[in-house]
């Protein structure tokens, strides 16, 4: 029996806007949009590791001083394995990537040169860009709900504190600054987000010990 490319196609497309709430073309928009919010050009590659057995939703590259071989990754059933459905919620967590793309040259405070505490400044600019973007607060909650299940480890913090800073992000930064009519610089919501990260030193510090025996 002869194959039909379009046909084909059609059935992938459907299969995965049934599956996942988006297509690849839903994915590559909500990378550009996530982008555009950093104001920074799309990345070098993306992959699409939703039907490969290895892979994940991440960002790749090998030279932190340029954006030229940044790589974003995606993987629509890991996303989904944490309830993270749909075009809005999928933006909101290219945003938590590209966050690690400004950052790259960057390096935080803290253990491990400060993986936990860059993890958590792209969960706050999740928070950021879903209160300055108009993003559903549904799909902010399908997010936020999504991260609290994570399990801690080396490299990632716990859901709780990942929680924690969605929401102020997105209730003390971005509706704050999308009621007054403003958009400051990132410097400006670094500094935002570090205020938070002093305030909460102790508390990050004592979440980490079980990770750092």
């Amino acid at each position: 029996m002869a194959n039909f490319p379009v046909l084909e196609n059609f059935h992938h497309f459907v299969e995965r806007l049934s599956t996942y709430g988006l297509t690849e073309f839903d994915c590559v928009n909500g990378i550009k949009a996530a982008c555009d919010f950093f104001a920074i050009p799309m990345p070098a590659h993306i992959i699409d590791f939703t039907d490969e057995p290895v892979g994940g939703t991440m960002f790749v590259n090998k030279n932190p001083d340029s954006f030229a071989d940044d790589i974003i990754c995606y993987d629509l059933e890991e996303l989904k394995r944490l309830g993270i459905y749909g075009k809005d919620a999928f933006t909101l967590v290219i945003t938590h990537e590209c966050t690690h793309r400004i950052l790259q040259n960057t390096r935080m405070p803290g253990l491990n040169g400060g993986r936990w505490e860059e993890e958590l400044c792209c969960d706050f600019f999740m928070g950021v860009r879903a209160g300055l973007d108009h993003i559903s607060h549904k799909s902010f909650e399908i997010v936020r709900n999504g991260f609290a299940l994570c399990d801690g480890a080396q490299s990632h913090p716990v859901g709780t504190l990942r929680q924690e800073i969605l929401t102020y992000g997105l209730m003390y930064v971005g509706y704050f600054d999308l009621i007054h009519h403003i958009k400051r610089t990132i410097p400006e919501y670094l500094m935002k987000f570090n205020e938070w990260r002093i305030k909460n030193d102790s508390r990050i510090k004592e979440a980490q010990a079980p990770y750092y025996r």
